[in-house]
């Protein structure tokens, strides 16, 4: 995400008024920030996978101790 960023900074001195931004260069630049969105997502879809039964007052059904 931060190569992305700096290429994108980088771009901005490049790419003043008078020059255009090349094709290939937006394809590219798309290219990675879909990328890096989908690495995004994925970090937030494991996230959402952390469960955390400390965190709540309600007892579940499976987390009662088993009668003895």
């Amino acid at each position: 995400m931060d190569i992305v960023g700096a290429i994108a900074i980088l771009s901005m001195f490049l790419y003043k008024k008078p020059k255009e931004l090349t094709n290939s260069f937006a394809m590219i630049m798309f290219v990675l920030l879909l990328i890096v969105n989908g690495m995004m997502g994925y970090t937030s879809h494991l996230g959402g996978k952390i469960h955390h039964p400390e965190m709540r007052d309600v007892v579940l059904p499976w987390d009662k101790p088993a009668p003895t």
